[in-house]
């Protein structure tokens, strides 16, 4: 726990409590106090060392404070004001290093942090915005070069964070990329990389100063291989261009050179602009009214309208967006924030039929999800929350008979369940995801075709099946999750046709002679 958090703590309790909280409960073990004036205050540890000092202001703190380790060296040092925290505040460690610089604002923090490690070096800065970690993360190298950044949003790790090579000293090209959302690593791509020759290998990428991907593509043995696309500043994509063996290869069916046009309203603003490949549209188009303000944009790929909708003023898709067949049939309807998929979508089948239907949330399945078979009929209904299932789940045959019925708890099966796998019913309990308790299946007729127990997903116990005339079929224990003792295996009729003895999940005798198996 850093240093900090004492003070953090101790400006918490008096803007709940003012003065006499701050006295009995801040300032624990503390022995005696001294005044040197009607002001000037010493709080000290229970041998008479000084745990703090500074100025009281109608019973709060103000001005100037220090606190100290017992042995006397310096913890923490900073401003109050009216009894909160105030300005620029600095944290060390026991030995007297600066650990932690960290601004406030009101008692909120609210700035820039900064920590250092033992030999004074920056390791790293968080951007606070009251309170909440908003913006760039930076981490650093030994020089104060920057090695890293963190986007942060609402106090989570959220969009796509970046690791940056060092080239003679400085800042050089990005070497990893890292997707975040709501505060957990989604994905993972590497870039930008040198073989054990030095060359080219892999996925390289260049970037615009906006963030915007300007360039990617293969190398292989430092040569350009594959295609390779070129994007605007606005991440459109212009053009693409296909290498072998780093030579461009003329007339490529894949290669894809675009002309950026413009058409315009009477009045000469601008109506319409986006790339073309000779008389077809592609990528992405802007739909702009006589005064100049976007107002719809279009998604094409070969000239084959895919989605539209709107962007924000960060190009990022917002409001209502509809996805196409290629018939020009609605294929998805719903809605974008801060360009993630957020709020109720429907998806529907080339015939127009509603398929399936329910909420995102920043991009994540959330709430109720329905599936329909082709007569309409509902397929599956079920629940999810931040992208996994979460309660009441239930799935239908065409007919409307039940094929699984059940709940989930964060993404995994809970409590009881019925399940049809091929002809067999199955049924019993789910614990965290494992089954666990008596299971029973039975077949089409009701019979019952297999009965055993697990705990936590591991069998256990007697474990016994049947044949479809009732009779055994083969009955024996699990100790362990492995096969124990007599497992015997009967015909239709119930006569015995073999026995086998394990021991610790491996056979020792088959009909009471030894085996090495």
């Amino acid at each position: 726990m850093w240093s900090f958090t004492w003070v953090w703590q101790l400006a918490v309790m008096l803007t709940r409590f003012r003065m006499c909280v701050w006295m009995g409960l801040c300032w624990a073990g503390v022995h005696g106090l001294s005044a040197q004036d009607s002001s000037q205050v010493q709080y000290r540890y229970p041998d008479g060392t000084i745990s703090s000092e500074g100025q009281l202001l109608n019973g709060l703190p103000e001005g100037y404070w220090v606190s100290y380790f017992p042995d006397g060296t310096r913890k923490s040092e900073g401003n109050w004001r009216q009894g909160q925290l105030e300005g620029e505040w600095v944290f060390y460690d026991e030995k007297g290093r600066v650990q932690t610089t960290l601004f406030y604002a009101s008692g909120l923090k609210d700035g820039i942090e900064t920590q250092w490690d033992t030999t004074g070096i920056r390791l790293r800065t968080l951007p606070w915005v009251q309170d909440t970690l908003q913006g760039w993360e930076e981490g650093y190298d030994a020089d104060g070069v920057i090695r890293s950044r963190i986007p942060w949003s609402g106090g989570e790790k959220e969009g796509v964070a970046l690791d940056y090579a060092v080239e003679e000293g400085k800042q050089g090209r990005i070497l990893r990329r890292r997707g975040f959302r709501e505060d957990l690593l989604r994905w993972v791509e590497e870039v930008n990389r040198l073989d054990d020759q030095n060359r080219k290998t892999g996925k390289w990428m260049t970037f615009w100063p906006n963030g915007q991907v300007r360039q990617e593509g293969l190398y292989e043995r430092g040569l350009e291989e594959g295609v390779f696309k070129y994007f605007s500043r606005r991440g459109d994509l212009e053009r693409t261009v296909t290498f072998h063996r780093g030579e461009e290869v003329e007339d490529a069916p894949e290669a894809v050179v675009l002309d950026l046009r413009k058409a315009f309203h009477p009045n000469g603003e601008v109506s319409r602009e986006g790339p073309w490949r000779e008389d077809t549209p592609m990528g992405t188009h802007r739909f702009f009214d006589e005064e100049g303000h976007l107002v719809e944009v279009k998604v094409f790929r070969f000239g084959v309208l895919q989605t539209s909708g709107m962007l924000d003023s960060m190009g990022r898709r917002s409001g209502p967006w509809t996805e196409f067949w290629p018939d020009g049939t609605p294929k998805a309807v719903g809605s974008y924030l801060e360009g993630k998929r957020d709020g109720d979508w429907q998806f529907y089948a080339r015939d127009g039929r509603l398929e399936q239907e329910g909420g995102f949330r920043m991009d994540l399945w959330h709430g109720r999800w329905t599936w329909y078979h082709p007569n309409g009929q509902v397929h599956r209904d079920e629940r999810y929350r931040k992208g996994r299932e979460d309660g009441d789940f239930l799935e239908l045959g065409a007919a409307g008979d039940t094929l699984a019925m059940g709940s989930y708890e964060r993404g995994r099966k809970v409590g009881p369940w019925v399940e049809h796998v091929r002809d067999d019913r199955r049924e019993g309990v789910y614990l965290d995801g494992d089954l666990d308790g008596r299971w029973i299946h039975t077949d089409g007729e009701g019979r019952i075709r297999f009965e055993g127990a697990y705990v936590a997903g591991i069998p256990t116990g007697e474990h016994t099946t049947f044949w479809p005339t009732g009779r055994r079929a083969s009955v024996g224990s699990y100790r362990g999750g492995l096969r124990d003792g007599i497992w015997r295996y009967f015909d239709e009729n119930g006569v015995v046709q073999l026995i086998r003895q394990y021991k610790a999940g491996r056979i020792v005798k088959v009909n009471g002679a030894k085996t090495d198996r």
